[in-house]
């Protein structure tokens, strides 16, 4: 319990603030009313046990505890929690209720928890785990935190930012912190910097360029103990001999940039209406006059509004789900948007009633397309089984084109005509035939470059009601089709999901949706309007994909599960197709008004392998239960994914919650019906 109440600001502070620490001890209970490290709910369902902080706790936040030794509650109810607690302990839930309490105090001892705090009634926080590391606590961390860098910006860049005072994000050291004592970047450590807060929670200015030291880390890897995505903790004690390092061997930063500058004449050239392109040529000059710099920024002022039109659809896509009484996880909007945006053909799965079609309808108007014009939704029968069910025919004695009563050609048609207009198609329930069957003139073109897209209608010939043999599907098409997974459907050959995303939306609770239809009821929306260049070049910056995209750990851990794969089945395994889809996804991550992704590249990451990769494992093979793991007496046995994504080195990339947590509801269908959709 908090002594009063936070405002808004410091909420919102709160539960961006990642602590590391452990399971309290008796000694750390001296002077609470707190019974013991670990106890039962009140109510007798679950476990109630404590985690001391060992991380700095900014003292605008600290002040509202009641005890000023860092000590939260935490409880096996909370769903995240017991996750990571069973990966700990594999045999808790199976446990006796008596024997579990004294299982969770000798699992948890002596092990190092990063976890988040979560405010829930306005009175009351409660400790949210991520991770549980077999590390011997410190006694204390300090914390050194990493700026977030876009795709296409490296160390430099920041550089560049701390001498100019432009902008920095450093997504989990909210401003609510000191100024960090040290920083972090690609190898280097910078010291002596002074932030000047900006009105967002994680963005700052250098108030004092000229100040700012830096060095080479040649050994501060090799301290840190914790790593999060933004942040690194180390011990306290190894605080001095990075300060002294930095002090005695540290340069000035404008300097070194001054220096590596003078080989270096940057000028910016106008590559198009929205877009610079920067050309470095070799020279003996000084960084670039205030002048210069102004002359830039202006050349690149048109791109930044056009970018920030992505993040007002995405606000709007949000506002139109709320007023028209549907509700999302907004990862999964957010998810869909990026889908499309990068790929051909985006598949919606989950469960029944979850509101697949309704999902791609709304983003089609939110788009500015009208349903029955711009944008059609065709109904798939189980009855369809060739191209012709879809699109129609040519009567050969008469002469006269019979178009599909499903009017897709006629889309088609229009598309090809107005090449800057945007037009949807929807297949609805898609599996309901054999995919491969109706739709295997589109699967092969997939791949193909605009402008080689023709789908051929008949063979040429005599026609009389003036269709075209042949169709240009442009890139101003938009494919999205929805199925489900049951007994009903036929599942997906892996040479559709080698060119398809498969997203699974997340049901939200029902106090989750009461809460934002009555949000939405009060909404006034404008309407939006997006062109085929805008939304095929400028909300695109990376349209091919490329193996750079990725990090050395990134492509270490593909390579293994690629590897894992192929141990069980030969021709299965992630393909380069996959991997450069997965590189543009990756790429082409919006940015939110506050300057961060608007979903970190960890989760992205986790979401591909997710998408991408664990929805072709599927089908009655007995390999399946090696791969994904089985149930046996209510205990997940996990597979060799499993292990792989919760081995040290994945864990680097990522959690994984979304790759793990797809492997076990696998693993229940292995366990319930010998098989999985």
């Amino acid at each position: 319990m908090m002594i009063r109440e936070m405002d808004l600001e410091l909420k919102n502070t709160l539960e961006s603030v990642i602590f590391v620490g452990r399971l309290v001890e008796e000694d750390d209970l001296v002077g609470t009313k707190l019974e013991g490290p670990v106890r039962d709910h009140q109510d007798g369902d679950g476990l109630l046990f404590y985690l001391k902080g060992l991380s700095p706790i900014p003292e605008s936040i600290s002040e509202y505890f009641p005890y000023q030794n860092k000590i939260f509650p935490c409880s096996t109810r909370h769903l995240p929690n017991l996750l990571r607690i069973t990966q700990v302990i594999p045999d808790f839930q199976r446990l006796h209720y008596l024997d579990r309490k004294e299982s969770l105090r000798k699992g948890l001892s002596n092990k190092t928890i990063v976890f988040t705090l979560r405010l829930v009634d306005d009175s009351f926080v409660w400790a949210e785990i991520k991770k549980i590391e077999n590390i011997t606590p410190c006694k204390e961390y300090a914390i050194i935190p990493e700026p977030e860098l876009k795709l296409d910006q490296n160390r430099k860049d920041f550089e560049e930012r701390l001498l100019t005072g432009k902008p920095i994000t450093f997504p989990q050291y909210p401003n609510a912190f000191p100024d960090p004592e040290l920083i972090y970047c690609e190898g280097y450590l910078y010291k002596n910097i002074v932030l000047r807060r900006s009105d967002q929670l994680t963005t700052y200015y250098t108030a004092n360029p000229k100040e700012v030291i830096y060095k080479k880390a040649e050994s501060f890897l090799s301290m840190v103990k914790v790593r999060t995505e933004n942040l690194y903790f180390i011990d306290i004690k190894s605080m001095p001999e990075l300060r002294d390092e930095l002090d005695e061997e540290g340069q000035p930063l404008w300097k070194g940039f001054d220096e590596e500058r003078s080989k270096e004449v940057v000028t910016f050239t106008q590559r198009s209406s929205h877009e610079t392109s920067i050309q470095i040529s070799q020279n003996n000059a000084t960084l670039l006059s205030n002048v210069e710099m102004d002359e830039a920024r202006s050349n690149l002022v048109s791109k930044r509004d056009l970018m920030k039109r992505e993040s007002i659809f995405l606000q709007l896509l949000k506002q139109n789900a709320r007023r028209k009484g549907l509700v999302y996880n907004e990862r999964d909007l957010y998810n869909f948007h990026i889908s499309v945006k990068t790929n051909f053909l985006t598949i919606i799965g989950g469960m029944s009633g979850t509101g697949k079609s309704q999902l791609a309808q709304l983003y089609g108007e939110t788009l500015g397309l009208k349903f029955g014009d711009s944008l059609i939704v065709v109904p798939i029968s189980p009855a369809y089984h060739e191209p012709n069910d879809v699109l129609g025919y040519l009567n050969p004695t008469t002469g006269v084109y019979h178009e599909s009563e499903t009017g897709l050609v006629t889309l088609l048609k229009k598309a090809e005509e107005n090449p800057d207009q945007l037009y949807m198609v929807i297949f609805d329930e898609m599996n309901l035939s054999q995919v491969e069957h109706w739709f295997s003139p589109f699967i092969s073109l997939l791949e193909l470059e605009e402008g080689r897209r023709e789908l051929r209608l008949f063979t040429s010939g005599y026609c009389v009601n003036g269709y075209n043999p042949k169709i240009t599907i442009g890139n101003n098409i938009l494919f999205v089709g929805t199925v489900n997974f049951d007994e009903t459907t036929r599942p997906f050959s892996d040479r559709l999901l080698d060119r398809a995303n498969v997203l699974f939306l997340e049901k939200p609770s029902f106090k989750t949706a009461w809460e934002q239809c009555g949000e939405g009821e009060k909404e006034q929306l404008e309407p939006f309007s997006v062109s085929t260049k805008e939304f095929r070049d400028t909300w695109v910056i990376e349209k091919e994909g490329s193996l750079s995209i990725f990090t050395e750990e990134e492509l270490s851990l593909l390579d293994r599960l690629h590897d894992a794969i192929q141990s069980v089945y030969p021709n299965k395994g992630i393909s380069f197709r996959v991997a450069r889809a997965i590189s543009r996804y990756l790429a082409n991550i919006p940015y939110g008004p506050s300057g961060e992704c608007i979903i970190p590249r960890r989760e992205a990451f986790d979401l591909q392998i997710k998408q991408r990769v664990l929805s072709k494992l599927h089908g009655y093979d007995t390999g399946l239960r090696t791969l994904i793991g089985f149930y046996r007496e209510g205990s997940f046995e996990e597979g060799i994914l499993a292990t792989l994504l919760q081995s040290p080195d994945a864990q680097c990339v990522s959690d994984f919650q979304h790759s793990l947590s797809l492997l076990r509801a696998k693993a229940k269908e292995l366990a319930m019906y010998d098989g999985t959709y």
